[in-house]
């Protein structure tokens, strides 16, 4: 059998040259292969943030039974060469959204069989690292000779794919809405602090802060305060900030108090951690001597909270103590968010 290394092969309409010359003598289906998004289309769109993924999917059919499919490779268009090493190609779907501007989804099958398909993911931390790729398929015949179906000469149906790589996004709390109510109920005070992405886009991987404190599946303490003792009274205000974790939709949670004697648990409140960073604020009244610090003489601060968008883009929300105001005396049980 002759070995083509170099051949291309025309997608669905192969050219006068086949590949694989002995099925085609057989009267089998002519092998082909394409290369599609998995959304169907040509090109996609990817930001440069090294999370977000191109997901590729390779289809090849009509390969002889008796041939083994020795390699698939995403390779660079018309010039058949390797990808540059600023891009990653990995075989495993980190979860982040694959096209910015696609709004619906093709279903490609993904199961193995006729057609069979291979899903490729690729990512770049370079913005303008533009690329036009394509896919070269080998295999190997019963005797051992090493054949090649490739879609990158550019002549082909289905067979490139473009990708357009733009800067990242970076998020503050500027790019954030704030909603949220303050509740007093009896003893203790309990603000309800909720921060969405302006452009709507869904908010996950919540963290940046320990979680070891306070953790019930749900949220944990990420700040508590003591403040000095009121020069009048010679109490004390207590304070405390728990994050949510993200994406559980409304939850319902309470949290640990005290008067000094008794640890008691706060009314159960309802808590919205879908797309959002959520917190939970808690003060006590100074003149009961309130503890909603459950770590009681121990304070701890996380000064920054971190989040992803959907196509893997980075945030921060600065937290910092400060006081109530000028007139204040409690020192630093209250919150900035910034």
């Amino acid at each position: 059998m002759t070995t083509y290394k170099t051949s291309i092969l025309t997608i669905l309409a192969l050219s006068s040259v086949s590949l694989f010359p002995m099925s085609q003598a057989a009267g089998f289906d002519e092998p082909s292969l394409t290369l599609r998004t998995d959304f169907g289309y040509s090109g996609t769109t990817i930001y440069a943030n090294g999370n977000m993924q191109a997901k590729l999917v390779v289809t090849y059919e009509n390969i002889p039974s008796d041939y083994t499919v020795d390699n698939i490779e995403i390779k660079q268009a018309y010039t058949y060469s390797n990808l540059p090493n600023t891009w990653e190609v990995s075989s495993f779907d980190n979860g982040f959204d694959s096209n910015i501007n696609a709004q619906t989804r093709s279903m490609p099958n993904h199961n193995t069989g006729s057609p069979t398909n291979s899903l490729f993911y690729l990512s770049t931390k370079n913005s303008g690292a533009d690329i036009t790729v394509c896919v070269e398929l080998t295999a190997s015949s019963p005797q051992g000779d090493k054949e090649t179906l490739s879609t990158c000469d550019g002549g082909t149906n289905n067979g490139l794919v473009g990708i357009t790589v733009v800067p990242e996004l970076n998020y503050g709390v500027a790019d954030l809405n704030r909603s949220g109510s303050r509740a007093w109920y009896d003893n203790y005070a309990i603000a309800n602090e909720r921060f969405t992405l302006i452009n709507g886009r869904q908010i996950r991987d919540v963290g940046g802060c320990s979680d070891d404190k306070q953790n019930n599946g749900q949220r944990y303490l990420i700040s508590s305060t003591n403040g000095p003792a009121h020069p009048d009274s010679g109490n004390h205000k207590f304070s405390a900030v728990y994050l949510f974790k993200p994406n559980n939709g409304v939850v319902n949670s309470h949290f640990r108090y005290s008067t000094g004697y008794v640890w008691k648990d706060t009314t159960s409140l309802s808590f919205n951690t879908t797309n959002a960073i959520t917190l939970a604020v808690l003060h006590g009244q100074d003149n009961l001597k309130t503890y909603v610090n459950p770590l009681i003489n121990w304070a701890i601060h996380c000064p920054n909270i971190t989040f992803q968008d959907n196509y893997g883009n980075e945030g921060n929300l600065s937290l910092s103590r400060t006081n109530g105001g000028p007139n204040d005396r409690w020192g630093n049980v209250y919150y900035d968010f910034h």
